[in-house]
């Protein structure tokens, strides 16, 4: 994931469609990562000049989400 969410390497439309509502809905009755949470992984930051981080395979993409609206530092985020 980067900060505009371009579609995976090698993910056609129409298979990245077959997710789309199932993120949809998952994203509007799943509760997100907790404020304390985020807070607690956003100070392991501190300090950081360019602080980069890397979302691999661990699920939904909450946390580099919820990192990237509380650390606006945040140089570069990744997921796969």
């Amino acid at each position: 994931m980067t900060r505009s969410e371009p579609s995976a390497p090698g993910v056609r439309p129409e298979q990245e469609a077959l997710f789309s509502t199932a993120a949809e809905h998952y994203a509007r009755y799943r509760p997100g990562v907790p404020d304390p949470a985020v807070h607690l992984l956003a100070g392991t930051l501190a300090g950081r000049t360019a602080p980069a981080l890397l979302d691999l395979g661990t699920g939904t993409g909450q946390v580099p989400r919820a990192l990237l609206a509380a650390v606006p530092y945040l140089a570069h985020a990744r997921g796969g």
